[in-house]
């Protein structure tokens, strides 16, 4: 091989290598660019990810301290049937004891609480057949008060008079409304909360017969 021709292949073999690291180098700036974009992207999501995070976690603790100061009402019913029906002196006596459950205190509203008592008459289509409710009278001999406050685990006892004119079935309920405060409470818990004051409540069916029990 003569120097010419050496020449001639080196040059060759230096412009192939040239041409291989220019494509090299090429690849490498796209792949570095694209690269950095992914990263970008990526921060940009992280960012995001760290925003709604932070979000969830500040509606976790509004949530908890709610809860913190949730206040709950248990309630027990019991009834027993007094007086004479023959002088007009009959009735079914109602005994409530409400008892707080809750982490905070409580305020019974007794303007708006009620306890009613109908008397069943059967069953038709799956339907309770049942008259017209009658009211019950709060047992006190002085003015019943607008609220009642109700301390973390206290209890506290009512008694309710209805006047019914015959024995049967009765279907007794109670509902026992609270404070405007609970009723903030439970909406900042569940903001699709119906207008209207909160109350808790129970039910239950005692026969009166003339045997007295």
């Amino acid at each position: 091989m003569t120097i010419e021709e050496f020449r001639n292949l080196a040059q060759g073999i230096q412009a192939v290598f040239v041409a291989l690291a220019a494509i090299i180098a090429s690849g490498w700036a796209v792949y570095t660019f694209r690269s950095l974009l992914s990263v970008q992207k990526a921060k940009i999501e992280l960012t995001k990810i760290e925003k709604e995070v932070e979000k969830s976690s500040i509606e976790l603790r509004k949530i908890q301290n709610e809860l913190k100061s949730n206040p709950l009402l248990n309630i027990i019913m019991d009834a027993s049937s007094i007086g004479d029906i023959e002088n007009n002196s009959f009735g079914l006596l109602v005994k409530l004891r409400l008892k707080n459950i809750g982490n905070t205190h409580e305020i019974i509203d007794w303007q708006e609480t009620w306890v009613k008592a109908s008397l069943v008459s059967g069953v038709q289509d799956e339907r309770l057949n049942k008259s017209s409710p009658i009211s019950g009278l709060i047992g006190r001999i002085y003015n019943v008060e607008s609220g009642h406050l109700l301390l973390p685990t206290e209890e506290h006892c009512e008694e309710f008079f209805i006047p019914i004119r015959e024995h049967g079935i009765y279907l007794i309920e109670s509902n026992i409304f609270v404070s405007e405060k609970t009723e903030i409470i439970y909406k900042a818990i569940d903001a699709n909360l119906e207008e209207g004051l909160v109350s808790f409540g129970t039910t239950m069916f005692y026969e009166c017969s003339e045997s007295g029990t």
